[in-house]
């Protein structure tokens, strides 16, 4: 098989260019320098680390002081079981609390309790 001049011409400027294009390619992967390694650390938390998370996320969802049980009450800043039963038996016997700022007439309930706890809390 005999090429024409044409074709000739064709098939080197071809290959000129797949060798010139491989060999710019080639050249910027050896010439791009150090090669930086990322890493990961993987956190191990203890299990009071995760009690505490767990017990702020829980905080951090509004509480209905009307609806709320004991149990969901003692995740409160400055609640305990004893405050939280409290908050329980004063509201079945005084009626739903209408404000945030009446869980003072709750006994063991204070100024500086109410105003820890009021991001926390709702009445809906």
């Amino acid at each position: 098989m005999k090429l024409s001049g044409v074709e000739r011409g064709v098939l080197i400027a071809a290959v000129v260019f797949v060798l010139g294009t491989a060999g710019y390619f080639l050249e910027q992967q050896w010439s791009r320098g150090d090669y930086a390694v990322q890493t990961q650390t993987l956190l191990i938390q203890s299990e009071d680390t995760e009690q505490a998370g767990e017990e702020e996320e829980q905080a951090q969802e509004l509480v209905n002081i009307n609806t709320a049980d004991a149990e969901l009450l003692e995740t409160l800043p400055g609640i305990g079981p004893v405050k939280a039963q409290a908050i329980v038996e004063d509201r079945e016997e005084n009626g739903p609390f209408t404000v945030v700022e009446d869980l003072i007439r709750v006994p063991g309930i204070g100024e500086s309790t109410l105003e820890a706890m009021l991001e926390y809390i709702t009445v809906e």
